[in-house]
């Protein structure tokens, strides 16, 4: 594939000490699938996700559900680059009762982009709603995604199924010369539904 069309879905590492994290304010979740940045928001606090590790370790990359958050190591590559409607959030990570750990940012990625060569993938559409129900394998469209300058969709949600973030190789790439922990990238054309459970 040619490099400009290369992509990534990004996943919590899976490690039993490494955490998946849920909003505090369960509310606030709604938030992140709005599509405009909200410039009122200041903070979030967030608590690790039930059942908690016995040792929890909180790492570069965390997630809840589908909203992502990023330690300090990998923002700092992430905010530069001024990605296209995408927003950072400053959170706190509460570990226990009392305990709160702050230099986190959740993203709240507003870009949508439609990708998928609906052919070629392997998926169910809904025949209430029109929309893509179930994704079991993932094959991109290069024209569809020629109609988006590259420089917009270096990180984006896919309009197909928005729980699922893909990002360019050239962002990966970025993020692995730090050694990250907690983050994993598997290329789409790689990917099968479920996966991410199977190590």
């Amino acid at each position: 594939m040619n490099n400009e069309f290369e992509y990534y879905l990004i996943d919590r590492e899976n490690n039993p000490n490494y955490p998946a994290l849920d909003f505090k304010d369960v509310d606030e979740k709604d938030i992140f699938f709005e599509d405009y940045s909200d410039e009122s928001i200041q903070k979030i606090e967030m608590c690790l996700w039930s059942p908690k590790p016995k040792k929890p370790e909180l790492v570069d990359f965390h997630s809840a559900a589908s909203v992502l958050a990023f330690g300090k190591r990998i923002y700092d590559i992430l905010t530069p680059l001024q990605l296209h409607n995408v927003q950072f959030v400053p959170a706190s990570v509460e570990v226990k009762k009392g305990m709160e750990v702050d230099g986190y940012w959740l993203m709240h990625n507003y870009n949508r982009v439609e990708c998928m060569d609906m052919e070629k993938s392997d998926c169910e559409i809904s025949p209430r709603t029109s929309k893509v129900s179930w994704i079991r394998k993932i094959v991109l469209s290069p024209e569809k995604l020629s109609k988006v300058p590259l420089e917009e969709r270096l990180f984006f949600r896919m309009k197909e199924s928005f729980s699922r973030h893909l990002v360019h190789k050239s962002i990966v790439d970025m993020i692995m010369g730090i050694n990250p922990k907690g983050v994993k990238f598997t290329p789409v054309e790689a990917w099968k539904q479920g996966m991410q459970f199977d190590e």
